[in-house]
């Protein structure tokens, strides 16, 4: 007789047949986690690339050990004050791994201001900045980068003309009528409110940010707001190499305001005027002005933008000496029409090894920054904005199809306190220009008298020349004679 075996107790079958082949199909990978000098890590935490949820922890011994599955081919270690590694299996039982000291972190070396410290010592509120991040932004100030890189810094921009200086503080405003901006310190030169332009962010090698008093206490109450201490790139020893980092970019605005067509403007002044609307004579309706080009003041007023820096160093040096020499070209025209940006910058340093204990050395930089453009009267119909946003898109019937753009006074204007000009043409003929130059340099001997004892003089200079030139032409809001204007635009 045929024996029968029910379908439950096949399939229980089955399941187990199949965790027994994923079970004795798993290996056990075993280990010892030590450090350079040979000394074991507990606490390592120990991962499968292939799968995260799989790994352990290294005990008290700084042993491991983990269950692997087919398809598992490498172990990721990670522990604080170590470098991350990864170790391939390549079908090994037993993984003996040795993790090295990372080089950042506590054993970093932060300048503090003469001196420099490795952070473990530090007691003070201290941050630094990535310089490997912050020289990546197409910006041509060090200072627009630091903005939400740094914790405790706010950074404030007073508008986005090119050349503008970004406003840093560090605790807050402080004061409610002095300045609230730190002290600068650059190669060692304390510089209370410096020009951010003078500063090429590719030729710098760190940035220190002192927050607290214990940090700022060398400097006294000029770093009652904080210390930025920049240090810049120097020549190393090795063969003469050179050093490029540009770029190219354009500026757009990626926002226009809606402005009234003719059509939407004669409707205004009907509403305005409904018995005495000047663009509705000689026949004329309001339909007549439905498809008729009026003047786009806005796109007249804005502009592409176009932005270009170009940094060259050529640095090297031997047992004795190093150098270093550098130049910056930065060029930027605006968004907005006449308004550029234009920064020339050389840099030179120079150390040299006297005899065996004795070490001198200098740097010397030079910047000439100049912005032109700006609106010189801010505020009232003089201001640029206002003029262009409220100025008519299209001349009055008196002057017929003559496009608007081309006079230089509005001939239908009646409003004799509003003598209004053109605001293209008036911007375009004044004459503003803002020319910073800044000469930095310091000079510093340096005697080794014991192991632990030095001996150092430093000097330094700090130079700085602003001009301002302004001039207004007969075509512009403040050099024209108004009512000679007034008379030649209505007869």
């Amino acid at each position: 007789m045929p024996k029968f075996y029910s379908n439950k107790n096949v399939l229980l079958s089955l399941t187990f047949l199949l965790f027994s082949l994923t079970v004795f199909s798993q290996t056990s990978i075993k280990g010892v986690v030590k450090d350079g000098k040979g000394n074991t890590i507990p606490g390592v935490s120990i991962k499968v690339k292939e799968d995260t949820q799989a790994g352990a922890i290294t005990d008290n011994n700084g042993a491991f050990s983990i269950r692997l599955a087919p398809g598992y081919k490498t172990l990721i270690t990670s522990f604080i004050g170590f470098s991350t590694r990864e170790v391939l299996i390549n079908g090994r039982d037993v993984i003996p791994i040795t993790l090295e000291e990372s080089q950042t972190g506590l054993n970093e070396v932060v300048v503090t201001g003469y001196t420099s410290t490795v952070r473990k010592d530090l007691t003070g509120s201290i941050s630094t900045v990535n310089m490997a991040d912050l020289q990546k932004a197409p910006v041509q100030s060090f200072a627009e980068t630091l903005a939400g890189r740094v914790p405790g810094i706010r950074v404030v921009s007073p508008d986005g003309k090119p050349g503008s200086q970004p406003t840093i503080l560090i605790r807050g405003l402080g004061s409610l009528t002095r300045d609230s901006s730190p002290l600068y310190v650059i190669d060692g030169v304390p510089i209370e409110s410096p020009d951010n332009n003078m500063i090429d962010p590719a030729n710098i090698e760190s940035i220190s940010v002192l927050k607290d008093a214990s940090a700022t206490a060398i400097y006294g109450s000029r770093g009652g707001n904080g210390v930025i201490v920049i240090t810049t790139k120097r020549g190393k020893k090795g063969p003469s190499k050179v050093d490029y980092n540009g770029y190219y970019g354009i500026n757009q605005p990626y926002k226009f305001y809606k402005l009234l067509s003719p059509y939407e403007f004669v409707r205004l002044a009907q509403d305005q005027f409904p018995t005495n609307n000047p663009y509705l004579t000689n026949g004329k309706t309001l339909e007549d002005y439905r498809d008729v080009k009026g003047s786009d003041w806005q796109d007249l007023l804005i502009r592409t933008g176009v932005s270009n820096n170009h940094s060259l160093m050529v640095s090297g040096g031997n047992e004795n000496t190093n150098y270093a020499i550098s130049g910056n070209y930065v060029n930027q025209t605006g968004i907005l029409i006449a308004s550029d940006y234009t920064r020339y910058q050389g840099k030179i340093s120079l150390d040299q090894k006297v005899g065996s204990k004795a070490k001198v050395g200098g740097t010397l930089t030079y910047t000439r920054n100049m912005t032109t453009g700006g609106d010189p009267s801010p505020g009232s119909t003089s201001s640029l904005f206002f003029s262009a946003y409220t100025y008519r898109p299209i001349a009055g019937p008196s002057f017929g199809d003559f496009p608007l753009e081309d006079l230089l006074y509005d001939p239908d204007n009646s409003y004799p306190t509003d003598a209004r000009l053109n605001p293209i043409i008036s911007y375009q003929n004044e004459l503003r220009n803002k020319i910073n130059k800044n000469v930095i340099g310091n000079v510093y001997i340096d005697y080794s008298i014991l192991k632990n004892l030095k001996f150092t003089i430093r000097g330094s200079i700090n130079s700085t020349d602003q001009r301002t030139e302004a001039f207004n032409n007969t075509k512009t809001r403040s050099g024209g004679n108004m009512e000679l204007l007034v008379l030649t635009a209505r007869f």
